[in-house]
């Protein structure tokens, strides 16, 4: 079997891309690198990022190991502690294995980081912000600002108050539009979950955090992570099911940088390769 790694020079991309490279050679298969987006003949080829990135490699090849941020654990890219890695897509559309360990994985790493749910009656709607025009949001062609917009335009009609908390790339780029009506949070995530009644997101990453801290949380967008533990229209109640067995697929969605170079990541991430 033939991988092909499509990287580009940020650091974080090359580090992933060596990583990978090592643990596939450990099961046997060949593995090159190519351009960011210039295909080469491959069983497989490894990418980071949305596969609409590369739409070369895309078109080419029918299989795509998607490599990108974690979904829990941090996603600063300076300092990554898990890689999500996918199937053909991003988020809840790419294809994960499904391992039945009883929760093992989750336990010996994530333990931690789930909360109880929690009941608040008062407090505001939490609106989730993300980067406008980020390929994540292909499924808004009005775009993000106008969608934020038109939630926030809801939430009040429907008697909350709304905070906005915009992406944190968009602060750092001063790129922030807060939708009319809604007050800009400027604090921590735990700080705007801690006084949020609920929280709403198109297919924020940030909504896998909101469900972990116990947030009710309605999620618009399929493509969400935390989908399958949301609610899904504003005007519905707000769901707080039982998150144990999401919690257990979540864990074999990403990995750390010596899972991925030993080879025990694609020990995993083989089996969901055809679906």
């Amino acid at each position: 079997m033939k991988a092909v790694i499509h990287v580009n020079n940020f650091e974080h991309q090359k580090t992933h891309g060596a990583a990978m490279k090592s643990g596939l050679e450990r099961h046997g298969i060949e593995v090159s690198w190519a351009g960011f987006d210039e295909p080469a003949p491959c069983d497989f080829a490894v990418i980071w990022g949305s596969p609409f990135k590369h739409p070369r490699v895309k078109e080419a090849t029918p299989r795509l190991l998607v490599m990108e941020a974690g979904h829990i654990g941090g996603r600063d890219l300076t300092r990554l502690t898990y890689t999500s890695c996918g199937w053909n897509g991003l988020q809840r559309r790419g294809r994960y294995p499904k391992v039945e360990d009883g929760g093992q994985r989750w336990k010996a790493l994530y333990a931690d980081f789930i909360e109880p749910w929690r009941i608040q009656t008062e407090g505001y709607a939490l609106l989730l912000g993300q980067v406008p025009g980020d390929f994540s949001l292909y499924g808004l062609p009005s775009g993000f600002q106008s969608w934020a917009q038109a939630q926030t335009n809801m939430l009040r009609t429907l008697g909350y108050d709304v905070v906005f908390r915009p992406h944190p790339l968009c602060r750092k780029l001063g790129h922030l539009t807060t939708p009319d009506g809604a007050e800009e949070s400027n604090g921590t995530l735990a700080e705007d979950l801690a006084g949020a009644s609920f929280a709403v997101a198109f297919n924020s990453t940030s909504s896998v955090e909101s469900v972990l801290a116990g947030v009710p949380t309605v999620t618009l967008d399929e493509g969400a992570m935390a989908w399958d533990v949301t609610s899904h229209q504003l005007s519905t109640d707000r769901v707080q099911p039982d998150r144990h067995a999401w919690a257990h697929w979540l864990a074999y969605t990403q990995w750390r940088l010596d899972e991925l170079s030993s080879g025990f990541a694609w020990e995993h991430i083989h089996t969901a390769m055809e679906g």
